[in-house]
């Protein structure tokens, strides 16, 4: 991989592209991109906490990961939401916050937040864990939606949410044919068949979708919504979600900013 970037950089340096230097990184090369994914657990029926655990991971850029980001919880998934599917902190989870750090090796870290078991019966219920501050790396997906799903009563559909705030990568003209980007939906608890939700985009930078579907197989809460990134442009494009063919969703937009691989 790390040969692959070299010998993509000379080609790009020959065509009169640039492709940068991640801090601490060799020439040729991109710094990883570094994503938090969304999660859904129940909250637990006794007294006490339950443990949730977020997942963040690195995409190889093509430099050896060195670099580190901070991370800390907040309400909601950062975006405009109904606030009786809000969790609050302190009462129905713990803050945590802290630093992520990768020193040559890509591996996957996880972040685990204390949720507050009860027995009331309650809206599935939000919060996020954010991504910021990010040193020799980029950032892609900044927020990782986390719900709370309420075990207190008869089992209802799924509620669903995307978030703002997200960043693809997309690369050079002539360094790789395609890049393409995900954009994240999450569901707050698993279904017992498939579910569908289709989305659209509008913008720039990116192939748009009028018609595309996300489907959720039995027991998945986490699926993406995909672009295709036209190469070297930078833009921004809306995703819209809309028409699950189960539950409903509390926040169906997000904007994407693109931007050339750096």
């Amino acid at each position: 991989m790390r040969r692959i970037a070299t010998l993509g950089a000379a080609f790009a340096v020959t065509f009169g592209l640039a492709v940068p230097v991640a801090e601490g990184g060799e020439a040729g090369c991109t710094a990883p991109v570094v994503n938090v994914s969304g999660v859904s657990q129940a909250e637990g029926t006794s007294a006490g906490y339950t443990t949730l655990l977020f997942t963040v991971s690195l995409d190889d850029g093509g430099c050896v990961p060195q670099g580190s980001v901070e991370y800390r919880t907040i309400e909601g998934n950062g975006s405009p939401v109904d606030p009786a599917f809000i969790a609050k902190e302190g009462v129905d989870y713990l803050p945590s916050g802290g630093t992520l750090t990768w020193s040559g090796s890509a591996d996957t870290r996880t972040v685990a937040v204390k949720v507050r078991a009860d027995s009331v019966v309650e809206n599935d219920e939000m919060f996020s864990l954010l991504l910021y501050g990010e040193k020799g790396l980029r950032i892609g997906h900044s927020i990782g939606a986390a719900w709370v799903a309420d075990d207190d009563a008869t089992k209802t559909s799924p509620v669903g949410t995307t978030q703002e705030g997200e960043i693809c990568w997309s690369i050079p003209p002539n360094f790789a044919p395609r890049t393409t980007c995900k954009v994240p939906l999450v569901l707050s608890r698993p279904w017992a068949g498939p579910l569908t939700v289709r989305y659209r985009t509008e913008g720039s930078g990116h192939v748009p979708v009028k018609d595309g579907v996300v489907t959720f197989q039995r027991g998945e809460t986490r699926g993406y919504a995909e672009l295709t990134l036209l190469p070297g442009q930078a833009g921004k494009a809306r995703v819209e979600f809309f028409e699950p063919s189960q539950g409903r969703l509390v926040y169906t937009t997000s904007t994407v900013a693109i931007s050339p691989a750096r």
